[in-house]
C-alpha cells in the first residue's frame, strides 16, 4: 500500500511542476486507479484530455477505467471520441467489445 502512495506523491509533484504534462497526468491517473481513487483518476484523465496532443490517449484510458468499473455505456462515447482523433484498429475492436458488453448489461 505504501509504495502506491509514494508513486502517487512523486507523480503529483511532476504534475504540480508541469500541469500540462499529459504523460504525467495519465500515469498519475493509472496510479490513482490502482489505489481505488477512481474519481480522482478520472479527473486527471479529463485534464489530460484537454491537452490536444494527449486527448485521444486520455479518452482511451478514461474509457478503459470505466470498463474496469463495468460502466460500459459511459465508456462508449469516450472510445468513439478517441477513435475520431486517432483511428486505430485495436481501439475499433475494443469499442465493438464494449458496445456488446453495454448491450448485454442493459438487458
Amino acid at each position: 500500500e505504501g509504495r502506491g502512495e509514494d508513486e502517487i506523491d512523486v507523480l503529483r509533484q511532476i504534475v504540480d511542476r508541469d500541469p500540462l504534462d499529459g504523460d504525467g497526468l495519465i500515469l498519475l491517473a493509472d496510479a490513482l486507479a490502482r489505489s481505488e481513487k477512481i474519481d480522482e483518476a478520472i479527473q486527471m484523465l479529463e485534464t489530460a484530455a484537454s491537452i490536444e496532443s494527449f486527448e485521444a490517449e486520455a479518452k482511451l484510458q478514461h474509457a478503459r477505467l470505466l470498463v474496469q468499473q463495468k460502466r460500459f455505456q459511459e465508456a462508449v462515447p469516450l472510445l468513439k471520441a478517441s477513435l475520431q482523433l486517432n483511428d486505430k484498429e485495436s481501439v475499433r475492436n475494443y469499442l465493438e467489445s464494449v458496445e456488446k458488453a453495454a448491450r448485454t448489461a442493459a438487458r
